[in-house]
């Protein structure tokens, strides 16, 4: 089986920093990653959904749109795909250098940067920020968040918001595995010359509260992948091998 570990060497200090490609996918709709070719990580997730969980994310939509109607539970979603993106960017400028007192935080995402600042004092040593990820021989890719070391630990960083605390990693669902494909993902793609053992997946909350900051050691971020290869397999035998 497959490793989420192939054979180089952890990240070293003055390892170029990539930012930003332009190859991004479009993070709506997660099609498959531009100019590469194959599935997003997020398309394969949602596709290989277990029936519980499309059950529990059905009946969760069908409570909004009765609260809120159609054009009430559609803005909604608007808004909070606008608040992770703008809060990314906002994280992005910082970490490749704009000074904080130069960041325009807007006023709904106020919460999710007071809510992850302990974190962030714990970033350092910023080699990736945004960058397109491939697996070469499973053929998926997607966009990670950053490559950093989080109190002196070498990482691949992924960072989310919530409007419900996510204390667990259970609580999470999908996102571990998405962080496990990442992971994956960046040790076996050329275009990087070394390897991450350990994910960080920062959650960041719009209500101001202390976000949770979720360490996955090798052996967890390899249970998580073991997890996601399952999933990839699923896919591949429906939408791949038909």
């Amino acid at each position: 089986m497959t490793s989420v570990v192939a054979q180089q060497e952890p990240p070293v200090q003055d390892t170029p920093m990539t930012v930003k490609p332009d190859r991004r996918i479009d993070m709506e709709t997660g099609n498959s990653v531009p100019d590469l070719g194959m599935p997003s990580v997020g398309s394969i997730l949602r596709k290989t959904m277990p029936p519980e969980s499309v059950l529990v994310l059905e009946r969760w939509k069908a409570r909004m749109i009765s609260e809120l109607g159609e054009e009430g539970f559609k803005k909604l979603q608007e808004d909070t795909f606008r608040e992770g993106q703008t809060i990314h960017t906002a994280i992005d400028e910082l970490l490749t250098g704009t000074p904080e007192r130069d960041l325009t935080i807007p006023e709904e995402n106020q919460g999710h940067w007071a809510s992850i600042q302990h974190v962030l004092a714990d970033i350092s040593d910023v080699c990736v920020v945004e960058s397109v990820v491939k697996h070469p021989e499973l053929q998926y890719g997607g966009i990670l968040d950053c490559v950093a070391k989080y109190r002196g630990q070498w990482c691949l960083v992924d960072w989310k918001t919530s409007k419900r605390l996510k204390p667990t990693l259970k609580q999470c669902y999908d996102i571990p595995l998405q962080v496990a494909a990442y992971t994956g993902a960046l040790n076996y793609d050329d275009n990087y010359g070394f390897q991450v053992e350990k994910a960080l997946l920062v959650i960041a909350y719009g209500s101001g509260d202390k976000g949770h900051a979720h360490l996955l050691p090798p052996a967890l971020t390899e249970h998580y992948w073991t997890q996601w290869l399952k999933r990839l397999h699923q896919f591949n035998l429906r939408f791949r091998h038909t």
